[in-house]
């Protein structure tokens, strides 16, 4: 679980959601990342059996990441969370809307 949630895993591990990447192509998705980082990371990752390195398939490549079955079960929490932040967790000085349901003291 620490894997989980340690920072840069969840961004990856979602940037291979639609398919393998290259290590340049992970770290342009994570943006900020380093490249030392992306790779312990992406050790990480392997170490846990959520990712694989895969032969690339046009021959270029070097190193081609994918998820692994066991990483590809993690998606839809992973979604979830996004989701639940993107809804929740406001950037500094940003507002929430409520819902009727949830109602909102200050507007009695």
């Amino acid at each position: 679980m620490a894997v989980i949630g340690k920072r840069w895993n969840g961004i990856l591990i979602q940037g291979l959601g639609n398919g393998p990447r290259r290590f340049g192509e992970l770290r342009d998705h994570a943006v900020g990342i380093s490249d030392a980082v992306l790779a312990r990371r992406l050790d990480e990752l392997l170490g846990c059996e959520l990712i694989a390195r895969v032969e690339p398939t046009d021959g270029g490549a070097r190193h081609v990441y994918a998820l692994t079955e066991k990483g590809r079960a993690l998606l839809p929490s992973l979604d979830g969370l996004t989701a639940w932040s993107t809804q929740w967790l406001a950037e500094p000085g940003a507002t929430h809307s409520q819902s009727p349901a949830q109602g909102n003291e200050d507007s009695v």
